[in-house]
């Protein structure tokens, strides 16, 4: 059998365990300790009782998880679709449907782009050129009030803005 290492709040359980089987605190006082209810210290203090430490840790620690892609397949699919690939060019949705039914690789959208992201390279930041900034004023922004030298009519409409910088035209 391998060593078994516990974390520091699994320690502190297995303590307050130790001490509820022992008798220096009552099961009240263990749940208060561990912030659980007393039908819950009664299930580990059987547990305890029963498998020791190993009932502290989780049952599923150190096991692979059971929904990883195995390695061969990660492999398939970065020949298919990665650099100089045949689906190479292809996007995420497109590459899982063709993936499913041309090469028998079940995979979900989400997964194969995040396994793509994690093997491509970054994209370079291209250079852009800087948008100039809109002219027009934005929706619920107060208009200017007109000022002194401020023509309230287009240069093109006629009218009688011009008629005080252009007073010497009126006079016979």
């Amino acid at each position: 059998m391998g060593t078994l290492s516990l974390t520091d709040p699994e320690q502190r359980r297995a303590d307050v365990l130790t001490r509820l089987i022992s008798g220096s605190i009552t099961a009240i006082r263990a749940a208060q300790l561990l912030g659980v209810t007393d039908r819950q210290i009664r299930r580990l203090r059987s547990a305890f009782e029963s498998n020791g430490l190993l009932s502290i840790a989780h049952g599923n620690r150190g096991r692979k998880p059971a929904r990883t892609l195995a390695p061969e397949v990660i492999d398939q699919i970065w020949e298919l679709a990665g650099p100089g690939g045949v689906l190479a060019d292809f996007n995420v949705c497109h590459l899982r449907d063709v993936l499913a039914q041309e090469h028998g690789v079940a995979i979900g959208r989400s997964t194969l782009q995040r396994l793509l992201q994690q093997r491509r390279e970054p994209p370079k930041a291209a250079a852009r050129a800087l948008k100039p900034l809109p002219t027009r004023q934005q929706p619920g922004a107060t208009p200017a009030l007109p000022s002194d030298g401020m023509c309230g009519v287009p240069d093109d409409v006629p009218g009688d803005c011009h008629a005080p910088w252009f007073a010497h035209e009126l006079l016979p």
